[in-house]
């Protein structure tokens, strides 16, 4: 995992989290993502229409659209980015408050079991010292303030 890495805007629609995401916070942000596939597909049916339009001529005919055409290409960018930083801090700052014993998998709280041990919730085998390197490298202590 490589430390303090975002998401893409183009890997947002995949199922599995991209290379240095944990999956923890990947399922966490599935709405978002889902907002910013629904953006692109309206760019697709609204904005490259109207673009053909006006290449052909048919100026007239993209002139209502072209308040909306300019929100609409920035919107999935300002959807993404602004909510998946305010949602990195936040699960960083509740990673931080369980000392840095978060499932890499699934988020559940792992302080105050042995290690190494399986995740009572999902399952998958850690061991702590492993998980709290992970996750403060993921995080970053400059995140947190």
């Amino acid at each position: 995992m490589t430390a303090r890495r975002l998401p893409s805007l183009w890997g947002a629609w995949r199922r599995k989290p991209p290379a240095g995401v944990p999956a923890a916070f990947w399922e966490k942000t599935k709405g978002v993502r889902l907002l910013v596939c629904a953006c692109w597909l309206a760019v697709i049916l609204i904005v490259i229409p109207s673009f053909v339009l006006f290449l052909f001529g048919y100026e007239r005919a993209a002139e209502p659209l072209e308040p909306i055409l300019g929100i609409l290409v920035l919107a999935p960018l300002v959807l993404y980015f602004v909510p998946m930083r305010a949602l990195r801090r936040r699960f960083c700052k509740f990673v931080a408050s369980r000392n840095y014993l978060v499932c890499l998998e699934c988020g559940y709280p792992l302080t105050g079991l042995p290690s190494p041990h399986d995740c009572p919730e999902c399952g998958k085998s850690y061991n702590a010292a492993v998980v709290r390197r992970l996750w403060i490298g993921w995080c970053g202590v400059d995140e947190l303030l």
